[in-house]
């Protein structure tokens, strides 16, 4: 963007001769010292994180179902005792007549 003058020329040419860059407009007297950390973070701050595809997002979804199932699956199920409690009291009552 360039800043023009408030009478504008009729040649175009002079109007891009007279056009000031903002460079020019924002000169300080006072030197700035960056240093190469100072760099690097600023870039890292200004660039962001690059985007991962459709095809990495839907191969990690489907991972993690399946991650999920797998643990559905591998856990064992508990163990029940096959003893017939509700018979105990007659087993024992016959026993009792055997003697």
């Amino acid at each position: 963007m360039s800043l023009y003058s408030q009478t504008e020329p009729a040649n175009p040419v002079d109007a891009v001769k007279n056009a000031r860059s903002p460079a020019e407009s924002t000169q300080s007297a006072t030197a700035v010292l960056i240093t190469e950390q100072e760099v690097l973070f600023g870039t890292a701050a200004a660039v962001r994180a690059p985007r991962t595809g459709a095809g990495q997002r839907f191969t990690r979804a489907v991972q993690q179902m399946l991650m999920g199932l797998v643990a559905w699956v591998s856990d064992p199920r508990p163990h029940y005792p096959n003893t017939r409690d509700y018979l105990e009291p007659s087993r024992m009552a016959r026993e009792m007549l055997r003697l």
